[in-house]
């Protein structure tokens, strides 16, 4: 399986959601019968999550490949443009994905997208790579708008199917103990915009307010663009974690405020009220499709109660996610 989960130079995943969705579409993958890895083009993983297969670039996966009988490239929003100070836009997860299915024609090796995100595509290199990327490729991917995208940008054929994530089930949490903190995940951007009075609300509540890293790539994390006011706010802010330390602190909260997708996810699947804050738009798809209280930004908290995923929604996801997977197994098995 190939993800963009990499591991750091401080022997964590770079990014928690990213991670998440590995581990959990592997887990699945071996439930169902079959030997999964993920390939790594990071650090050396040492502990935390699922065995990872070192790889450091193209070469060693080309070279790996003799070793298996189909890839998996899933989880998360694989098929967008990352890399926009790459001049042409030649970089970043359009090649890794481009690349990837390349070697598996060359090799005759069944490869199949599953559970990924598209965000818009405008830049043309980025673009041509993720056509070639998806060309007679299977696309499963989370969301019906995602689904336009491949079809009308990268000009593939998807599926709609779901997010990895959901493989991991729906375990409700129940009532909040009276110590839970509340938790706020936001990207960098959405961080730096963050001033102390849109915690005001957040703060009356007497809760231990937390903010949680999603994005921890070594020297940069989501609280380094946090201005010194903001960051005071907080009563913690998390150092380097593997993503289910991450995903326990969630659970243990009483609500989860966040701009960072998979941050909600898992508390969705936790059974905690969450707020979502950003109009980026996978974001606003998972919003919409769940029935979230959103806003679009962090200036907006103070107008909004946090809210539970839609049940009916919710359960059709992880239906959905289960049978998916069942179909992407059965195309590389030619049935």
């Amino acid at each position: 399986m190939i993800s963009s989960d990499r591991t750091s130079e401080l022997n964590r995943p770079i990014n928690l959601g990213d991670a998440m969705l590995t581990d959990a579409l592997v887990a699945a993958l071996r439930a169902r019968g079959n030997q999964a890895i993920a390939a790594d083009f990071g650090e050396p993983r040492h502990g935390g999550g699922e065995d990872r297969l070192q790889l450091s670039g193209p070469g060693a996966l080309l070279r790996a490949m003799r070793d298996f009988d189909g890839i998996v490239i899933g989880g998360g929003t694989l098929l967008q443009d990352d890399a926009r100070d790459v001049p042409g836009g030649w970089g970043g997860l359009p090649r890794l994905c481009a690349a990837s299915t390349v070697i598996a024609r060359a090799t005759r090796t069944r490869v199949a997208f599953y559970g990924v995100g598209c965000d818009p595509v405008e830049r043309f290199g980025a673009r041509a790579l993720l056509r070639l990327a998806v060309k007679g490729v299977p696309v499963w991917v989370r969301d019906a708008k995602s689904a336009s995208r491949v079809s009308h940008t990268l000009k593939g054929n998807a599926i709609v199917g779901a997010d990895a994530s959901l493989l991991m089930g729906f375990d409700p949490r129940g009532e909040a103990a009276d110590d839970a903190p509340i938790v706020v995940a936001l990207n960098g951007e959405h961080a730096r915009h963050l001033k102390v009075e849109h915690l005001d609300e957040l703060k009356r509540s007497g809760r231990r307010l937390v903010f949680l890293n999603m994005s921890q790539g070594g020297s940069f994390m989501d609280a380094s663009a946090l201005s010194k006011q903001a960051r005071a706010a907080f009563d913690e802010v998390t150092g380097p974690l593997d993503w289910d330390e991450a995903f326990r602190l969630i659970r243990s909260a009483e609500s989860v405020w966040g701009s960072r997708m998979h941050a909600l996810y898992a508390a969705m699947l936790s059974g905690v009220p969450m707020v979502a804050l950003s109009e980026l738009p996978k974001v606003v798809t998972f919003a919409e499709d769940f029935v979230i209280p959103r806003v679009d930004d962090t200036s907006g908290m103070a107008d909004v109660r946090p809210g539970m995923a839609d049940a009916a929604a919710l359960s059709a996801a992880v239906a959905t996610a289960d049978s998916t997977l069942d179909d992407l197994l059965l195309a590389f098995r030619g049935r």
